[in-house]
């Protein structure tokens, strides 16, 4: 089963806020930090390297897994919201999986149910030209499988995407877990200067479903759905 950790986004509907939506097409790097309370308890760390493209309804990752206990992961995988399938690809193995793409579909606005938490800088004094202004809002969760308390900090001038938060529950696999999750965005550049390299299927990969590598639950986080 594919677990998502998903809080929906649209427009931002009040006239005080600083910025409404994020760039509408970037490349970068995630870093995420999961916790769940599984038995035995399952910590996570994810490094995805991707393309956002919200013109196109489509985002493609690099993704890397390292269990707690030392154990790591890779794969790729393409979503394409036109289409609404998503594909989840090993290249070491020719694996191929092509499953309906996750809802609901990201966005890069605020969540218009979002409260401002407040403004702060990082990296300097505030006013230097060094200094990053970010704005975190706040959203209650009750998406899907899920409950709890989800943040996002965007920088102010543009809505650039900087870090993300949840803590909450999970009931996906039948009974409720325990979930928290710490992520942040690094490396970003605004545009998908060569989108080949993010959304094109490898030759092994066609349109008909195939069997499942048995991955852990885990394996498939859906975390850039936090914008």
């Amino acid at each position: 089963m594919l677990r998502l950790i998903v809080i929906a986004a649209v427009l931002v509907s009040s006239a005080s806020a600083a910025c409404k939506c994020g760039p509408a097409q970037y490349v970068g790097g995630l870093g995420s930090v999961v916790g769940e309370s599984t038995q035995p308890p399952l910590g996570l760390n994810v490094a995805e390297v991707g393309a956002w493209d919200f013109v196109n309804r489509r985002f493609g990752f690099k993704v890397d897994l390292v269990y707690s206990n030392g154990t790591a992961v890779s794969y790729r995988m393409i979503q394409n919201y036109t289409e609404g399938a998503q594909w989840i690809f090993i290249d070491e193995y020719k694996f191929c999986e092509k499953q309906k793409a996750a809802l609901p579909e990201p966005s890069n606005c605020i969540p218009e149910t979002a409260t401002s938490f407040g403004k702060l800088y990082i990296g300097g004094f505030s006013g230097s030209s060094e200094t990053l202004e970010v704005e975190t809002w706040v959203n209650t969760i009750s998406e899907g499988t899920l409950m709890g308390s989800g943040s996002l900090s965007v920088r102010t001038k543009d809505c650039f995407p900087v870090g993300a938060q949840f803590m909450g529950t999970s009931t996906e696999m039948g009974q409720t877990t325990s979930v928290i999750m710490s992520s942040g965005w690094y490396n970003m550049t605004e545009g998908i200067p060569h989108p080949e390299d993010w959304f094109t299927l490898p030759s092994y990969c066609n349109s008909q479903e195939s069997n499942a590598v048995k991955f852990h639950p885990m394996h498939k986080l859906n975390f850039k759905r936090f914008f």
